[in-house]
């Protein structure tokens, strides 16, 4: 009798241990993938091989700078193509500190498609997660991982004659290498400045943002 119940106990930790075993290997297993995952090269977008011509972006903020005040008169909306948006991202991430390159922009009507390659430790810095930062190799944090963002871009309401305005961008689709992540993961990861890289501040004279099919059009007022 004792023996029969010593042996059930003993049946039941072994129990115990395989299953410990299994959730171990789960753990462990779900990791590698996820680690494989978010350094693997997603399908990338297929975009213009034109170069940026850095002058005529230079030249068409110019013009929007002169119209904010009052120094043109001129009113032709001014278009940005794959190129020159590219261009304007790249400028934009770097100053916030994510040095996102090559920058890979594809526009489609209503949607806005940016993918790019940054070090593990410019994703990881200032956030919550950043104490992962302090347990991996340096040639890790410094191993390229790809970012693959879809949205779309708002303009705020007006608040007054030529005040300023605000615009922001809505993720549909995030990916960290191959992995589909949610918008907010993202921002969670990027730290405080994330949420606010999603939200910019854009001239009073610009009235209208439109994406289309391989440009962007600025119409002001």
């Amino acid at each position: 009798m004792v023996g029969s119940r010593a042996m059930k106990l003993g049946c039941i930790g072994c129990l115990g241990t395989i299953l410990g075993l299994l959730l171990l290997c789960g753990v462990v297993g779900g990791a590698l993938w996820a680690w494989a995952g978010i350094h693997a090269t997603p399908p990338l977008l297929t975009v213009s091989r034109a170069e940026p011509d850095s002058g005529a972006v230079e030249r068409k903020l110019a013009e929007v700078a002169l119209r904010e005040s009052g120094r043109s008169n001129r009113s032709e909306p001014l278009l940005f193509n794959e190129p020159e948006v590219a261009t304007l991202l790249w400028t934009y991430l770097s100053d916030a500190g994510l040095g996102l390159s090559p920058v890979a922009v594809k526009l489609r009507s209503g949607r806005v498609s940016l993918q790019g390659r940054l070090p593990l430790r410019a994703l990881i810095q200032g956030s919550p997660t950043g104490w992962v930062a302090s347990v991996l190799p340096r040639s890790t944090l410094r191993s390229p991982i790809w970012i693959t963002l879809v949205g779309y871009v708002e303009l705020d309401p007006p608040l007054g004659p030529r005040r300023p305005r605000y615009a922001e961008a809505t993720l549909l689709e995030t990916r960290v290498g191959r992995i589909s992540v949610p918008g907010w993961l993202l921002s969670l990861m990027l730290g405080p400045r994330g949420a606010s890289l999603l939200r910019w501040q854009v001239p009073g004279v610009v009235d209208q943002l439109e994406v289309g099919e391989g440009r962007l059009t600025l119409r002001t007022r």
